[in-house]
C-alpha cells in the first residue's frame, strides 16, 4: 500500500514538473505577445504624432469646435452617369420625329492628343 502511494506521489511530481514547464512557456508566449503589441502601439503613436505635427500645425482645433469637411467629387461616377443619361436620351430622340423643324445641334468633335512618352518626363542623362 505504501508503494502504491509513493508511485502516485512520484507520478504527481512528474506531472507537476511538466505542467509547471508548460505553464512557464505559456506565460513567456503571452509576455512576448504583450511586448509586441506594446511596441506596435508605441510605433503607431509616434507616426500619428509625427503626422499631426507636420500636417495639422496650420489649423488648431479645440474640443467642441465645429468643422466642415468637403469631399472631393467622384468624377468617374459622374461621367458614367452622364454617358448613360446621354445614350438614354438619344434613344428617345430616335423614336420621336423632328416635328418642330428645329435644326439639329451638332456635337463638337473631341480633340485627341497623342500620348506622351515616359522619356519626355525624364531629364536627359
Amino acid at each position: 500500500m505504501v508503494k502504491n502511494e509513493l508511485r502516485l506521489l512520484q507520478g504527481d511530481i512528474k506531472n507537476f514538473k511538466e505542467e509547471r514547464q508548460s505553464r512557464l512557456l505559456q506565460i513567456q508566449e503571452k509576455n512576448k505577445n504583450v511586448d509586441n503589441l506594446k511596441s506596435i502601439n508605441n510605433s503607431l503613436v509616434k507616426t500619428n504624432s509625427y503626422y499631426d505635427k507636420n500636417n495639422s500645425s496650420k489649423v488648431s482645433l479645440r474640443k467642441g469646435d465645429i468643422v466642415a469637411v468637403r469631399r472631393k467629387p467622384n468624377t468617374t461616377g459622374h461621367v458614367s452617369q452622364l454617358k448613360a443619361w446621354r445614350s438614354w436620351n438619344e434613344d428617345d430622340d430616335d423614336s420621336s420625329t423632328n416635328s418642330h423643324n428645329e435644326p439639329e445641334m451638332q456635337r463638337s468633335k473631341r480633340t485627341v492628343r497623342k500620348p506622351l512618352r515616359y522619356g519626355d518626363f525624364m531629364p536627359d542623362r
